[in-house]
């Protein structure tokens, strides 16, 4: 194979005054030239054997597969872009080339502390007014609707109607903590090239992590770990790298920052500012089309599980007077 070797002239050298330049680098970034998998307005994903990497702002945020340059992305380059090239000093794409010099490596795992009982009921408090957010804010056909029935609006024609039946039963699954059966019915489940029933999953998962620092011996990961891994084939393509984080405890940077942002608020004396909350909330649900509200649906349904905020029977009892 012929050595890709860039000319010098076309480096953007990686300076504070430089523009754009890399920042980070996530731990599963391979080296080599790689196809264009996925285009969108924000960022571009590149397939790497069967590892999706992702390249983008800091609006969208780090994770263990991604690139983060420090400017937004024309949609020329987006559009145009047909592979990139990963080298161990720059990363080139659309005849651009960043010197990858200052980039820094990727945090994967927010900074949580156990939380004492006082701390667990400001914790439950934040919680539901995370799901409140969600409800009033997620995306129509979105997993939101397991907290919200009269969603199920939005639902309409065969494949719709028999995706929202997956959703309710999937759901149902994971509040009984029948991990098998929910893998089973949500994985692969959904729209788009992240199915929703697999960023619930990964919700879920990222949901029993933090729930495992946080309140210690109230859950164990493991109960959803083991039978999600068995079940990734059934995850769609792209989604499997968000899948495979998900169980390893690697967190995408939106869900990370959520995360301590609701120990930090937790363990103060004070009430938690609102706004604060919304803000996070937002981010998560900017994320894709639906991936944001599906995945904060998954994480924020198992939390309430745990937390004694929803139970299977009140969960169903809704369901059966729900729209």
């Amino acid at each position: 194979m012929q050595a890709l070797s860039p000319s010098p002239d076309r480096i953007i050298p990686a300076s504070p005054h430089s523009f754009p330049r890399v920042i980070s680098v996530g731990r599963d970034v391979p080296e080599g030239r790689f196809p264009v998998y996925a285009r969108f307005a924000r960022y571009l994903d590149i397939l790497a054997g069967d590892t999706i990497i992702g390249i983008t702002t800091m609006l969208e945020g780090e994770g263990p597969s991604t690139i983060v340059v420090s400017a937004h992305l024309p949609d020329s380059w987006t559009v145009l872009a047909d592979s990139v090239l990963i080298t161990p000093d720059m990363i080139e794409f659309c005849g651009v080339r960043f010197s990858r010099d200052t980039a820094a490596a990727c945090r994967e795992q927010p900074l949580l502390h156990p939380l004492a009982p006082p701390e667990h009921k400001r914790l439950t408090a934040l919680i539901t007014a995370c799901i409140d957010l969600v409800c009033h804010l997620a995306a129509d056909t979105s997993m939101a609707v397991v907290f919200d029935r009269s969603r199920k609006r939005f639902f309409s024609g065969g494949f719709d109607t028999a995706m929202l039946a997956r959703f309710m039963d999937g759901a149902r699954a994971c509040l009984k903590r029948d991990y098998s059966s929910a893998v089973r019915l949500l994985a692969g489940s959904g729209y788009g090239l992240t199915p929703s029933g697999d960023d619930f999953l990964c919700g879920s998962m990222l949901a029993l992590h933090f729930l495992a620092t946080v309140h210690p011996g109230s859950c164990a990961p493991a109960a959803l770990a083991l039978p999600l891994q068995d079940g990734l084939d059934a995850c769609g393509k792209f989604s499997r790298t968000f899948v495979r984080h998900a169980i390893a405890n690697r967190w995408p940077a939106v869900m990370r920052n959520t995360a301590e942002t609701l120990c930090s608020l937790a363990r103060r004396d004070s009430p938690a500012d609102p706004a604060t909350v919304e803000m996070r909330i937002r981010r998560i649900l900017s994320h894709g089309s639906t991936s944001g509200s599906d995945l904060a649906s998954g994480f924020f349904m198992t939390a309430a599980q745990y937390l004694n905020i929803v139970s299977v029977e009140s969960w169903h009892k809704e369901t059966n007077n729900g729209a």
